[in-house]
């Protein structure tokens, strides 16, 4: 994938995990991850879409008004992708900030290895 198809499907990673509406969500999900998306977060691992849609629809019911926006240009080599971004209300967009990194198999996300800043610390 070249770097314009991986900025796009990132872009579209975000636009999903700030979308409420279940039934827009789920045809994106089936264009964007592979059938068996693996998440890894900090707390949560969870595979496949309708878990992904469901962790989605968590995220956002506990976080109302709570958007993703991308920080700064997506960075890609080989299979891989790293994507900076902020969560939160349009008073403070920056409430929650991190990191995702991207797996990418057959034109999708496969994998996202998400990083939370200030969630958990190396020892």
């Amino acid at each position: 994938m070249d770097i314009s198809a991986i900025t796009a499907l990132s872009s579209k990673h975000l636009a999903l995990w700030s979308e409420t509406d279940e039934a827009k969500r789920t045809p994106v999900i089936a264009e964007i991850y592979t059938e068996d998306i693996h998440f890894v977060d900090p707390f949560f691992t969870i595979s496949g879409r309708p878990q992904v849609n469901a962790f989605i629809a968590d995220l956002l019911k506990q976080n109302p008004g709570y958007e993703f926006h991308q920080v700064g240009p997506v960075e890609a080599h080989h299979n891989l992708a790293y994507l900076s971004w902020q969560f939160g209300p349009t008073a403070t967009p920056a409430a929650v900030t991190g990191h995702d990194v991207f797996v990418l198999a057959d034109g999708k996300i496969q994998q996202i290895y998400t990083f939370i800043n200030g969630a958990t610390s190396a020892q």
